[in-house]
């Protein structure tokens, strides 16, 4: 099976819980087993990540990123992500 790659935002660590927590209680499952906003998706990142320590250094110099979340919602009736 061949590597895949994901840029990806971290909440803190109370907010992941919270986002699990939610997630057990909907019976969801979903593949994304830590809670992540995406930045850019798989398509178009190499193995082995040649774009990795230029992400990392733009990290580094960028001032963090604040979001607000109004709430949980689920997608379609069949859910496996919110």
């Amino acid at each position: 099976m061949t590597a895949s790659h994901l840029l990806a935002l971290l909440p803190p660590t109370e907010l992941a819980g919270r986002v699990k927590t939610f997630r057990a209680a909907q019976g969801i499952q979903d593949a994304a087993a830590v809670p992540h906003v995406t930045v850019k998706a798989r398509s178009g990142l190499d193995d082995p990540p040649s774009w990795l320590g230029l992400a990392r250094a733009v990290a580094a110099e960028t001032a963090p990123v604040s979001l607000t979340f109004g709430g949980p919602k689920l997608f379609g009736v069949n859910a496996r992500c919110i």
